[in-house]
């Protein structure tokens, strides 16, 4: 199962004719918009066991994140004496004896386990999983209402507090849940009127403070009632299903009727959560689109399997030709490692997306680049996505960046893999020039002279949430490059001879947030004016940074400078940490009308340095300069220093 991003999602196979899809942990469905949800199968391959399979196998345990305790299907599972537990946790049920409960095939999901209302009862064991200090408890069902247990983690030694955690009827025939809360047994909440009979999805939280009571995915509680403290821990006791036995093996309180799809959490699930689980269980959650065959959209989608099946290409190149040809379309390309002699070339409204270890490699004899978009020049092209691939540089090469993407607007790169094995010469990893509107995220980048290259004119570009290092440069934004957002990057250990992490030539309005540089070799955030690439520098905010190095000498946590001719002006700085720096912040020749703001500058030779020359009209307020050799030096009037912590 993919979304359109695409994505794959492990499912299992709830029956041979139903399926159960990812819950919770890879994939969030928004409640406000709809999600596309695609499911591709083809008869002629190979069983998918990678992301489908049937309850106890890795797949479908990979379906249940780490918050369900149990979940268990309730169906005849290996044989007539058991039932499983379709996570990792194996907490998986032994009946009474075979058939005790009965399997039924009238439940409602699919199959369920019928009780007899007498002495029938499964036995979850005591796995350490079904311990929880807060809990939900989800069920489907069809039982008579009397005084009964659905689920219960019960005391065998008969006393008090009799059970860890219980949901059921009471006495009064009404919804309730039980727990040891802080050592007494506790009815946690229980709902005002007597429950109604016939099929119906009930659910049962507490989070520490409220107990709640929910009936076929009402958004609001049908109860609530406070109640403080956590579920005592009990890891020695067994979980009982449809009984609330303690003391003994002997039923107590067995429903009549079945029982199916009953599922334990170790967390308070949210209203919204347990609204998806009822819509979900009566098959309302999705509704189902037209068999579209062999397409994506209005494109074909190509295959690559370096493994020779019928029907896919071998090459990554003649399936990007092939998608070309036809407009566009999908390429995806199955693990292995594909080894190049020639750059692989991507046209417009073309996806190249690799599933599992997908390594591109370039050939030892061979300098080239590993990907390039097809039209870099005129038009250039638009709409490429990539993702999921790894590309491996021959050793010490030179005169190409990996990633070659000139003249490209609107096409995302993400959760791409380079490493550049020390690659020299001023070329980079991923080189971006002209046009703009693309995003780059989620891309590890190592051991090349240049880590992620912005250049001449490429602009609103976004790059966020990737990890650069041991490269000469980690991050440059230049020539023209303007209004781009350089957000939540993590750069370290950059090498000499520069080293820079982050460097700005000759482009404005840039936002540069959130990025955490450490260990570099040269200035953590470099602003710098340029006449060869672009002039200066104004209208930068750069906000929210980390910068961490170790006081070598002429190394900046964020230095600013300006020249004769281009002055680096009205930008900010605002809210970042410098430390261990020889300036934590430096503003440094022709650098005029720079706020900065709100910035915590410790233990660095110098907190804030206002230097050089032409440097002037400057605002330091509101900093926090402690551990420095020298707090704040600055040139004084017309520039201003006030309301800063100097300690």
């Amino acid at each position: 199962m993919r979304s359109r991003a695409p994505r794959a999602l492990p499912f299992t196979l709830d029956s041979r004719t139903r399926l159960s899809g990812q819950q919770g942990h890879t994939t969030c469905i928004a409640t406000g918009a709809d999600t596309d949800l695609y499911l591709y199968y083809d008869g002629a391959k190979p069983d998918n066991t990678t992301y489908v399979g049937d309850t106890n196998t890795p797949p479908a345990e990979n379906v249940w994140d780490g918050n369900f305790a149990l979940v268990c299907h309730m169906r005849d599972d290996p044989d007539a004496s058991h039932i499983r537990d379709s996570t990792s946790n194996n907490n998986d049920g032994t009946k009474k004896a075979a058939a005790e409960p009965a399997a039924t095939t009238n439940g409602k999901i699919d199959d369920a386990e019928n009780f007899d209302g007498a002495d029938d009862w499964v036995n979850s064991g005591s796995g350490s999983s079904l311990v929880a200090g807060n809990v939900t408890i989800e069920v489907w069902s069809n039982i008579a209402v009397q005084p009964l247990c659905i689920v219960a983690k019960s005391n065998p030694a008969a006393a008090a507090p009799w059970r860890q955690y219980l949901m059921g009827y009471s006495s009064a025939s009404k919804l309730m849940l039980g727990a040891d809360i802080n050592g007494t047994w506790t009815n946690v909440v229980v709902e005002d009127n007597p429950a109604p009979s016939g099929v119906q999805y009930q659910a049962a939280t507490y989070d520490g403070s409220y107990g709640r009571l929910y009936r076929d995915g009402a958004t609001e509680p049908i109860k609530e009632n406070a109640v403080s403290g956590s579920i005592g821990s009990h890891p020695a006791w067994p979980l009982y299903i449809g009984s609330s036995a303690y003391g003994s093996a002997t039923p107590v309180d067995v429903p009549s009727g079945w029982l199916d799809e009953l599922r334990i959490s170790k967390t308070a699930r949210l209203p919204a959560w347990i609204k998806a689980s009822y819509e979900s269980g009566r098959d309302h959650l999705m509704d189902f689109g037209s068999e579209e065959t062999a397409t994506v959209g209005h494109t074909k989608t190509k295959i690559v399997d370096p493994s020779g099946n019928s029907g896919v290409y071998t090459s990554i190149q003649s399936a990007l030709d092939a998608a070309s040809n036809e407009g566009g379309g999908v390429v995806y390309v199955e693990k292995g490692t594909y080894t190049i002699t020639s750059p692989l070339i991507i046209d417009s409204n073309v996806a190249l997306i690799g599933r599992g270890n997908v390594v591109v490699q370039i050939d030892t004899n061979y300098n080239i680049s590993a990907l390039k978009n097809k039209t870099q020049t005129g038009d250039g092209n638009s709409r490429i996505y990539v993702s999921g691939i790894r590309i491996v540089s021959r050793p010490a090469g030179v005169n190409n960046h990996l990633i070659d993407f000139q003249l490209v607007k609107d096409s995302v790169l993400e959760d791409i893999s380079i490493d550049g094995q020390t690659r020299t010469s001023d070329y980079a990893g991923i080189y971006v020039k002209g046009l703009g509107a693309n995003r780059i995220s989620r891309c590890i980048v190592q051991k090349c002279w240049n880590g992620i290259y912005l250049y001449d004119g490429t602009v609103r570009n976004v790059v966020e949430d990737c990890r650069i290092q041991t490269v000469n440069f980690g991050l440059v934004v230049t020539k023209n490059s303007e209004r781009n957002i350089i957000r939540n990057n993590h750069i370290h250990d950059t090498v000499t001879p520069n080293g820079f992490g982050i460097h700005v030539q000759g482009s404005n309005y840039l936002v540069v947030q959130g990025n955490t540089l450490e260990a570099c070799a040269g200035h953590a955030v470099y602003v710098q004016a340029n006449a060869m690439m672009g002039g200066g520098c104004k209208g930068l905010a750069i906000v929210g940074n980390v910068c961490k190095a170790s006081q070598s000498s002429g190394i900046d946590g964020i230095h600013l400078e300006g020249i004769s001719s281009y002055s680096v002006d009205q930008n900010t700085v605002a809210g970042n940490s410098c430390s261990f720096e020889d300036n934590g912040i430096y503003i440094y020749n022709y650098c005029r009308g720079n706020s900065v703001a709100g910035n915590n500058c410790s233990e660095n030779v110098t907190g804030i340095h206002e230097g050089g020359t032409n440097t002037s009209y400057n605002t330091m307020v509101g900093n926090t300069c402690v551990g420095n050799t020298t707090p704040i030096t600055w040139t004084g009037p017309p520039s201003i220093e006030e309301h800063n912590i100097k300690l």
